[in-house]
């Protein structure tokens, strides 16, 4: 196993929740737990929930050349339950009685020409900063060496209601790097990709929520229909517990 640790630019010395913890050495730190339960498995990637038809039991999954047919007994769904309305079927009153909201975000992933020296031992580093839009960024370089000798970060960057995404560009992501101290003068961003997740971080409004969607929960469950995960269980959640309440319906489903 491999300890890594985070730094806070607020709290150098790194101590907090979590602050030392353990990744499997082989693989892509946690990966590696995924790579195996996935052996014996079928898995389409990059498909789309179109339509669930819960009396049938028919889903219909989409990707850009095909649209598939899957029959099942019992389905267990980890996408955002908020979206799950406009692709069931049926009439699911309870569905309609939850409100879901939620903060978005960007993920940013970076290829740096250097890394500042005070850096190139950190894993994660956290930016309680309102004068930077940056929340967390993360070293891929400390679970897999880049194969180039090139630094590669990834950058989240939360947000509500509607943000220009055309605004991120290299020169904004250069702008907060060099702030923060990342980046030296000389240094550059050579390449950026963005990934925007619309649901990254549910937020419970609602005082009677989790009463509401404990009914829903039961009413789909009767359908043969089972939720578990960050985005169905509309929770926040790190992969401990994510996997935790995995296991606890496997258990329950036998």
């Amino acid at each position: 196993m491999i300890p890594f640790h985070y730094t806070s630019l607020r709290n150098p010395k790194g101590k907090g929740y979590n602050h030392t913890f353990l990744y499997p050495n082989t693989g892509l730190g946690s990966q590696e737990l995924v790579n195996q339960l996935a052996q014996k498995l079928e898995i389409y990637l990059e498909h789309r929930l179109i339509s669930l038809d819960t009396y049938d039991k028919i889903a219909r999954v989409q990707n850009q050349q095909e649209i598939l047919t899957i029959r099942y007994d019992r389905l267990i769904f980890t996408g955002s339950v908020a979206n799950l309305q406009k692709t069931i079927c049926e009439t699911v009153p309870e569905l309609q009685k939850v409100l879901f909201h939620s903060v978005k975000m960007f993920v940013i992933n970076v290829a740096l020409s250097n890394l500042a020296d005070k850096f190139k031992s950190t894993s994660w580093l956290y930016l309680p900063d309102s004068e930077i839009p940056f929340f967390r960024i993360g070293f891929y370089n400390r679970v897999q060496p880049s194969t180039n000798g090139k630094e590669i970060l990834y950058i989240e960057f939360s947000y509500s209601g509607n943000y220009d995404q055309s605004s991120i560009n290299k020169e904004f992501i250069e702008t907060y790097l060099k702030r923060i101290g990342i980046l030296e003068k000389s240094d550059s961003v050579l390449l950026y990709d963005i990934i925007p997740i619309g649901d990254a971080y549910p937020i419970i409004k609602d005082q009677e929520f989790e009463s509401k969607f404990e009914l829903l929960k039961q009413s789909l469950e009767k359908q043969d229909v089972y939720l578990t995960g960050r985005y169905a269980l509309w929770k926040w959640s790190g992969m401990l517990e994510t996997m935790i309440d995995a296991h606890e319906l496997a258990t329950k489903l036998g």
